[in-house]
């Protein structure tokens, strides 16, 4: 991006807010998928292990 910005081929201005709405379509994706797929976290049994590992360490 920043290369375009010097050949003078975006202003400033674009950037910016193609990184907002970049950053709001990342959020928005990351929510739905929390909704629809229930949070991300691991099974109970995985839990354990993952546990025990960090226990052995």
């Amino acid at each position: 991006m920043g290369s375009r910005l010097l050949l003078g081929m975006h202003w400033p201005r674009d950037l910016v807010v193609a990184t907002l709405i970049s950053w709001l379509l990342v959020t928005l994706a990351t929510w739905l998928a929390q909704r629809i797929c229930g949070p991300l976290t691991p099974l109970r049994e995985e839990a354990q292990e993952i546990a025990e590992r960090e226990q052995e360490s």
